[in-house]
């Protein structure tokens, strides 16, 4: 191959890859190239939004307790039972139904549904994660936190959203 051929395909691949750097920055997205062997457990420090929870009122497009209840328990592939520890979802794309009170739910995974009876503190740490429980004391959706869903029927709820496009909603019964 000839070494002018080589070198313009070579351009080519860097002003494609400096593009794209240009526009992750442009549009507020960033990148990090990470080692398989490191764990990925920095948080940085960003301010968090935090709220009382939404006034008891009909979600806007009529989801209830009773209709995301019977969704879940159709798709559940794993029943746990709350202890006094912590219980953490680490499996992807996990449908589970969490019998009995947790003190603390930590969800640190993507696509994951939960059907809880009662939860205390529930942090939440993953894309695309819904979590529906009787009674909520507590929830917090991290940084790596994305267009994630917790929806109570009792409580009122401390809400912190340090994540994006996440919903925290408080629903009726039927």
């Amino acid at each position: 191959m000839n070494s002018n051929l080589r070198l313009h395909r070579a351009g080519r691949a860097s002003t494609a890859l400096v593009a794209l750097a240009v526009l992750a920055t442009l549009t507020g997205c960033g990148f990090r190239v990470v080692s398989a062997d490191e764990p990925d457990v920095s948080y940085p420090a960003t301010p968090s939004r935090t709220t009382a929870s939404p006034s008891a009122s009909p979600s806007p497009d009529g989801t209830t307790y009773e209709g995301l209840r019977s969704r879940i328990e159709i798709l559940s592939t794993t029943q746990l039972t709350c202890g006094d520890e912590p219980l953490r979802l680490t499996r992807t794309a996990m449908t589970a139904q969490l019998i009995g009170s947790c003190p603390a739910v930590i969800v640190q995974a993507d696509s994951v549904q939960v059907l809880a009876d009662n939860v205390d503190s529930l942090v939440v740490s993953g894309t695309g994660v819904t979590v529906v429980t009787r009674h909520l004391t507590a929830v917090t959706f991290d940084e790596k936190s994305t267009a994630s869903e917790a929806y109570w029927v009792e409580g009122h709820p401390r809400v912190t959203d340090n994540g994006t496009a996440n919903t925290a909603l408080q629903i009726p019964e039927n």
